[in-house]
């Protein structure tokens, strides 16, 4: 649950889809620098791994990428995200910024209270390397220790606005129910359609559009958000379906 309201489907993020375009972005990266041209295909991988067709292939390939000497710090990246805690060390000893705050969740999340100061380390070196997991996790921080986020000084505010520019969905989605709830509804529907498939912030614009909020109300724009969300599986936007339905 935890997981989830920072944004992150790990479970999503290992569907073959999501596989296929991270390989494809890792091939499309290049082998790293080692003195090969990085355009070019890397033949120090077995045909199999270079040509993926199934999820543990494309695990396998992505391992192969990071195992490399030098490693492909994107492939580390990737393991990382997809919730690989070896990786995530790995990265961490590489100073790859979303792998710092990554790995610096989820030790706040579920290790011992031992890891919270190595942990909070970990995200403040993520939020200075500007990387916009790190600031969005600082600002998770920031508002569980000082409260109130809706003041404009206030410093999850700040992280939370800079990880939105980043193209954090979730910083864009927090950013988007401060400015709801200072009153600026206008401004909250403009971020919340910059969440681009994030189902929290469909969800409000279906809410905004029933009720008018920020928009001009509309039950047409209203329904096409409440679908989407759904669409994006928010338990939310499903029962409400569900009751439209019954």
């Amino acid at each position: 649950e935890i997981i989830q309201g920072a944004g992150l489907s790990l479970e999503g993020c290992l569907e073959k889809s999501d596989l296929v375009a991270r390989a494809a972005l890792i091939r499309g990266h290049g082998a790293p620098s080692n003195g090969k041209d990085s355009t070019a295909a890397d033949t120090s991988l077995p045909p199999t791994q270079q040509q993926p067709d199934n999820a543990s292939d494309l695990i396998s390939f992505i391992e192969a990428r990071a195992s490399l000497d030098p490693p492909d710090m994107l492939a580390i990246r990737h393991l990382a995200e997809l919730g690989k805690i070896h990786w995530m060390e790995k990265g961490v000893e590489k100073s790859i910024p979303e792998c710092l705050a990554l790995y610096g969740w989820f030790q706040l999340c579920f290790f011992s209270a031992t890891d919270a100061l190595n942990a909070l380390s970990h995200l403040q070196r993520a939020k200075s390397m500007k990387n916009a997991h790190g600031l969005l996790f600082w600002g998770l921080v920031m508002e569980s220790v000082y409260g109130d986020a809706t003041d404009i000084d206030s410093k999850a505010w700040t992280c939370y606005h800079d990880a939105a520019h980043l193209g954090s969905n979730t910083a864009m989605f927090n950013v988007a129910h401060i400015l709801a709830a200072r009153g600026d509804h206008k401004q909250a529907v403009g971020w919340w359609k910059e969440a681009m498939l994030h189902g929290p912030s469909l969800f409000e614009l279906h809410r905004c559009y029933h009720h008018g909020h920020g928009c001009k109300q509309d039950d047409l724009e209203a329904s096409k958000y409440l679908q989407q969300a759904a669409d994006e599986g928010y338990g939310p936007a499903c029962a409400t379906l569900s009751e439209w339905y019954s």
